[in-house]
């Protein structure tokens, strides 16, 4: 008798905690629905909320419900040289940073709505990097670049680290 109420029990129990898995939806986004390009690069979900998407084609940027696309098309100022965006991220102020395919920064200010090229001379970044307390560093081919903001302002500072120390670690 035992066995079968212990039976019974686990019975209920394991349909009970299958009846509580949560249900998952999936919806798959294309073209059709405003994505700019299918190729997607990177996704970041900013603070506010919105998922950013930088594909082949330029970013998209999308609220949950429509897509919104950045990319320079001729007459626009959108300021992007390439529209084949590798990779974006969002630093403490807000703004996105984003790294075109040929090595070029980009910094998209919200208010404005508009991206600016990231005034420096002969670079090619390779990766950005937001830190924990708030800079930003840009690797390139050559140096390492910080960026910083200037007394809590959206104006930055670059700072170049051209040299680099090398150390050869000796046998003993």
């Amino acid at each position: 008798m035992k066995h079968i109420l212990f039976l019974l029990l686990f019975n209920i129990l394991s349909f009970v905690s299958l009846q509580s898995q949560p249900s998952c939806v999936f919806t798959q986004y294309t073209t059709k629905d405003g994505l700019i390009q299918k190729t997607i690069s990177y996704i970041l979900q900013d603070r506010k909320g919105f998922i950013w998407v930088s594909t082949w084609d330029g970013i998209n940027r999308f609220d949950g419900y429509t897509f919104k696309n950045y990319k320079a098309r001729p007459g626009d100022l959108i300021g992007f040289i390439n529209n084949r965006v590798d990779y974006i991220a969002e630093d403490h102020q807000g703004f996105i940073w984003a790294l075109s395919y040929d090595g070029h920064v980009y910094r998209f200010d919200p208010r404005t709505e508009s991206f600016f090229p990231l005034p420096y001379d002969d670079y090619q970044a390779r990766q950005i990097y937001i830190s924990p307390t708030g800079c930003i560093w840009i690797t390139t081919e050559k140096a390492l670049l910080l960026v910083t903001y200037q007394d809590d302002d959206s104006q930055i500072v670059i700072e170049n680290f051209r040299q680099i120390t090398r150390f050869r670690l000796m046998k003993r």
